[in-house]
């Protein structure tokens, strides 16, 4: 039997830091999240499997955020913030790239874990120019490997190691 958690319809996104609480959370859906932030941190200009890739990591990111109630266990009534310092860039009322919205509604519901784990990796990355994070991807650094013919999953392995898999298809609850 195959365990997955499910993705959620909706997420509450704080507008802000997280200890502001004058700031704003919002409730929007799932898919709508992912897209912008997507639309938010990558260029629709780069190669499919990067951007799939770079997609896959947003979409694993904020899993892991819900899935450990990263915010929740600390009191926030938030699933997540809209500050880069924190966590990913998501900017209200952003119109979406067409072929970003296109990718996240064909892989909205897959994201990486370890082999032999259900939860979602906490995948840490940054633009790998003006930021770097040891240990994590380098969205620009996707772009050189897309061109070089890498595939969306050999460019993750590239970065979080090759004991990670992809679950697929995860039921919406």
């Amino acid at each position: 039997m195959d365990l997955q958690l499910k993705i959620p319809e909706n997420i509450v996104v704080h507008l802000g830091v997280p200890s502001d609480t004058s700031a704003q959370n919002v409730t929007v859906p799932f898919t709508d999240y992912i897209k912008n932030v997507a639309s938010s941190e990558i260029y629709p200009t780069w190669p499919d499997s990067s951007l799939r890739a770079n997609i896959l990591a947003q979409i694993t990111f904020v899993l892991n955020r819900i899935f450990t109630e990263h915010y929740r266990s600390q009191g926030y009534n938030f699933d997540i913030t809209n500050t880069e310092a924190y966590d990913q860039a998501f900017i209200p009322g952003r119109d979406y790239f067409e072929n970003i919205s296109q990718i996240v509604d064909d892989i909205f519901n897959t994201y990486i874990v370890r082999e032999g784990n259900i939860n979602p990796i906490f995948p840490r990355f940054c633009n790998g120019t003006t930021s770097k994070c040891p240990g994590g991807m380098s969205q620009w650094g996707t772009v050189d490997l897309a061109n070089q013919g890498y595939t969306p999953i050999e460019i993750l392995r590239y970065y979080y190691g090759d004991d990670i898999v992809l679950v697929e298809n995860a039921p919406v609850a």
